[in-house]
């Protein structure tokens, strides 16, 4: 980083903190990371975000017992940024989110200069709940609602650790000043083997795995080497079983894999265990004893009968399902070769956007001719309205049971999934055969393809004037919103 980046360690005695692995204690103490950034936000273009990433790149093996982060921005419209933090690609957790009136980044105060703490009593949505109400949001303020600064606690302190600031509206721009990390760590005294994550690994069928960080706590005297063994192979496997360490390598972080097995059985998550033995001709190290990994394989065995394992969408309908968006079409069915209309696209796109537990406000039945407050889904084709993704088919409505073409598609889930004014890059013509350049919906279907979430009907192929399937349907809501 070519920053001029301040570090500050700072020692607190007093309290303990149990080793995880079992051996000694480790007294507690807080090291400060700063980065100084002083870089401009780039402002939102009117198509994309304007991103900002920013990163420590820090070592040492010490583990985090509490994490704290201080930001300090700049901004004439806080409410416009969505700000997250992630450490070695795998944590991630959001620390405010257009902050604001319910969310929607009516927050103008013009700057901020706070602490993020699990142990603060309100979030910095809850300081600048209303429009104008305040000028700076200052202090202690916890991360948004359901985001813990307590997901990295047990992680290695070292690593690479990112900060992404996103412009989420057009019209202004702003500074991240600095921004810092204070971590309470613990060093043991005694040796030790530590493992990042040690608690919650969780794996699926089929083959859904978890990456462990794996090292030592001081540096031996001879190799170190442990063997790793599934207690139970039906449910679970780890890569690679053996790992050594040396009076040269003691701190440098090695990787594990942890996979489920898939056993085309509905037996449910089952437990099962990594265990670990350990050798070695250091004094200390040969006399420890290493606790086991505890390990949850969940159960993806098939949902619906229609759709069994090797299904071309399997793992998608089923991520869908797991999700809460769907419960399929009927009883132990979800219909995969049925198209889906307008109708049920309004449903999937709210619960996707909003969550599979929140209902949308109850209709009015003004907002759409055809749309009645007794129609099925009108609750949740007024919300798709509301939230500017939709204005109907034409003449003031909306054609429910009319089905959803791959086109119409590509703009309702950008739109979803960005904000009504979001506008793609203009299109080249050249990435399907059958979207020139001047199909109505080209620049959209290029962007959704530029993001990942379609490659085609073909190699070649979009099949635009298609209609979507409900199997199409449940990959292309999955991708989109990473479901």
């Amino acid at each position: 980083m070519d920053h001029n980046m301040q570090r500050k360690v700072m020692a607190i005695t007093g309290g303990v903190f149990l080793a995880g692995a079992g051996v000694g204690q480790a007294l507690a103490g807080t090291v400060q990371h700063c980065s100084n950034a002083a870089m401009p936000i780039p402002d939102h273009n009117q198509s994309v975000p304007g991103v900002l990433v920013d990163s420590m790149n820090l070592s040492g093996t010490g583990v985090i017992s509490d994490l704290r982060v201080n930001l300090n921005i700049d901004h004439p419209w806080v409410g416009d940024l969505k700000v997250k933090l992630q450490h070695d690609a795998v944590t991630e957790v959001m620390l405010m989110n257009k902050t604001g009136l319910d969310g929607l980044g009516d927050c103008n105060a013009s700057s901020i200069d706070v602490e993020f703490s699990d142990n603060a009593t309100a979030s910095a949505e809850d300081i600048c709940h209303l429009a104008g109400s305040v000028t700076s949001i200052v202090g202690s303020v916890t991360p948004m609602t359901a985001e813990f600064l307590g997901d990295f606690d047990e992680e290695i302190l070292g690593g690479n650790w990112v900060l992404t600031v996103e412009d989420q509206f057009p019209s202004d721009a702003g500074v991240l000043n600095s921004w810092c990390l204070t971590a309470t760590i613990a060093g043991s005294n005694g040796p030790a083997v530590v493992f990042t994550p040690s608690s919650g690994l969780i794996t699926s069928e089929p083959g859904g795995s978890v990456d462990v960080r794996v090292v030592l706590d001081q540096a031996p005297t001879a190799d170190v080497t442990l063997t790793l063994t599934s207690s139970d192979t039906a449910e679970g496997s780890v890569t690679p079983d053996t790992l050594t360490f040396t009076p040269a390598n003691w701190n440098i972080e090695q990787v594990i894999t942890i996979t489920g097995v898939e056993d085309i059985v509905d037996d449910g998550d089952k437990p099962y265990e990594i265990t670990v033995a350990l050798s070695s001709a250091d004094t200390g190290y040969g006399s420890l004893v290493v606790p086991a990994l505890a390990v949850t394989n969940q159960d993806n065995d098939p949902i619906y009968t229609e759709v069994p394992v090797g299904y071309w969408a399997y793992e998608w309908i089923q991520s869908l399902t797991n999700a809460g968006i769907t419960s399929g079409c009927a009883p132990g069915m979800y219909c995969p070769a049925q198209d889906v209309s307008r109708a049920e696209m309004a449903v999937f796109l709210g619960r996707s956007m909003h969550g599979a537990n929140q209902a949308p406000p109850p209709a009015t039945g003004t907002v759409f001719a055809d749309i009645p407050t007794t129609y099925w889904a009108a609750d949740f084709i007024e919300q798709l309205a509301a939230d500017g993704v939709t204005n109907g088919c034409g003449a003031g409505m909306y054609c429910p049971e009319q089905d959803v073409t791959r086109g119409a598609m590509a703009v309702f889930l950008l739109r979803a999934k960005y904000g009504s004014a979001y506008m793609p890059p203009p299109a080249s013509g050249t990435r399907f055969d059958d979207v020139p350049a001047s199909y109505w919906a080209a620049s959209w279907i290029e962007q959704l393809a530029t993001e990942g979430v379609t490659s085609g009907c073909s190699a070649t192929s979009y099949c635009p004037e298609k209609s979507v399937l409900r199997d199409s349907m449940a990959v292309f809501l999955v991708k989109a919103f990473n479901l």
